[in-house]
């Protein structure tokens, strides 16, 4: 099976497996617009080594994830996922989902400015409230710097 038909395979199962196969929700946590995924997935555009890594970095799939036909198999259960780590990270309600959209829209070269605002005031924010879990400081910091 060459490359790209596998990471379509995997991709689509994904998301029907993790999204209840909403592309748009997955858009969203994937960090790529759901036209560019919807044409990635239906063959008329590539689904290239770069992209699938920036989507396997985005979601917090192992490198490669999209290159193992495996991960395609619905009884693969055993799929890597930010769910299991963070569930909250795919309770997108529509606040979420207009920052996310604004986030897509913008330049790429801009995006690294506008995550870095987001980690300031995050920072910011938990400073000034005590009551904020700010376990995943780190997290948000390194997001920043991106």
């Amino acid at each position: 099976m060459e490359a790209q038909q596998c990471r379509r395979a995997v991709l689509r199962h994904y998301i029907e497996s993790r999204f209840d196969g909403n592309v748009r929700q997955f858009s969203l946590v994937a960090g790529k617009a759901d036209r560019q995924l919807n044409d990635m997935l239906a063959g008329r555009k590539p689904f290239g080594e770069k992209v699938a890594r920036d989507i396997e970095k985005n979601v917090g799939l192992a490198p490669l994830f999209f290159d193992d036909i495996a991960n395609a198999n619905p009884d693969n259960a055993a799929l890597p996922t930010l769910a299991a780590q963070q569930p909250a990270a795919y309770i997108i309600n529509d606040e979420a989902r207009a920052l996310a959209d604004i986030y897509i829209k913008l330049p790429n070269q801009i995006r690294g400015e506008f995550r870095a605002m987001l980690a300031k005031s995050y920072i910011e924010l938990c400073l000034k409230h005590p009551e904020i879990d700010a376990s995943d400081i780190g997290t948000l910091i390194d997001f920043g710097r991106k």
